[in-house]
């Protein structure tokens, strides 16, 4: 036969029992999940799940100290949710049962212990809130789209089965991770905020927030022709009020000096003038040169200043 094939230029791959060999075997999936996945025994899990609550002091509580007051707090317990296809731990992500971290978790409790992956966080032992949503398949998005709904076996039940993408447990709201963050930090001697920026960020200024913005120029500006304009250096300063709902924006020449610039603030009837300071925040520096000019001050191009409000003289420095 072999003969016979090579005269006509064909090859001889072998009989039908070793054709299966090239078979190559592609294993059926339905949304995450196979026959051969892992599934745990959800009702050993529930069991030892209460089990373990009993140990890790459910309905015991322990004395907190906060603000210089103590009260009783009950333990608060860590939410689990389990799905057909994976668990929810916390507020997520997602695990599903393919993982091995995963496998190793619910492991530890069908054997009755607390999971592993647990105990340098809690090493006394923790409660559990167990949600039972076996039923459940949690849709898990991916950057990839999967055939959509869930594979059907032939020759099988159907399973009453539901679809969810939802994270369970209450969402945060942006106070309450506003709340998490510290007010501020000390970075390079300077305090800097980290609450606000992100505020901002997330939800945008508030309405009462919302800074106005005035343009102050040097009349030296406006006696220059356009030829010698487009060759001048012009100084951009950026001066927040003291209330900081107003910032004034103040175009000069370097050659000016910081008495002009308050004498053009003066003339847009900023109220600041006369009891406030000149000051850069970072690094700090009080312009209270009035001789100096901008170009000495290193104001040049651009600076952002602030106003404040002067301190009081000690009158024992006075005398």
């Amino acid at each position: 036969m072999e003969q016979f094939l090579s005269d006509y230029g064909l090859i001889w791959v072998g009989d039908e029992g070793s054709s299966e060999a090239f078979k190559q075997e592609i294993p059926l999936t339905t949304a995450g999940f196979s026959p051969n996945t892992f599934q745990p025994d959800f009702d050993l899990v529930l069991e030892n799940l209460r089990d373990l609550n009993v140990l890790g002091g459910e309905g015991v509580s322990h004395i907190e100290f906060k603000e210089g007051a103590a009260r009783l707090r009950p333990p608060v317990p860590v939410p689990l949710t389990l799905y057909k296809n994976g668990i929810i731990m916390f507020q997520g992500p997602f695990r599903s049962y393919q993982e091995p971290s995963t496998q190793q978790c619910l492991r530890d409790i069908m054997d009755g212990y607390f999971p592993s992956e647990l105990q340098t966080r809690f090493p006394d032992g923790v409660t559990f809130h167990a949600t039972d949503m076996r039923k459940v398949i949690f849709h898990e998005h991916r950057p990839w789209e999967q055939f959509p709904g869930p594979g059907q076996n032939v020759g099988c039940a159907e399973e009453n089965l539901t679809w969810t993408s939802e994270i369970p447990g209450p969402r945060v709201s942006v106070q309450q991770f506003l709340d998490r963050l510290p007010k501020s930090v000390i970075q390079g001697g300077c305090v800097m905020d980290i609450q606000g920026p992100i505020r901002d960020q997330l939800l945008g200024p508030k309405a009462d927030e919302k800074t106005r913005e005035s343009l102050v120029e040097s009349p030296l500006l406006g006696l220059m022709d356009k030829g010698s304009s487009a060759n001048t250096v012009v100084c951009n300063l950026r001066i927040k009020s003291e209330a900081g709902d107003h910032t004034y924006r103040v175009r000069m020449l370097p050659t000016e000096t910081i008495g002009d610039l308050w004498v053009y603030l003066s003339q847009h009837s900023v109220s600041e003038v006369s009891s406030c300071d000149l000051i850069r925040p970072f690094p700090h520096h009080v312009y209270d040169n009035n001789a100096c000019t901008l170009q000495e001050a290193g104001l040049v191009p651009n600076a952002s200043l602030l106003l404040r409000r002067k301190k009081p003289k000690d009158p024992e420095k006075q005398e």
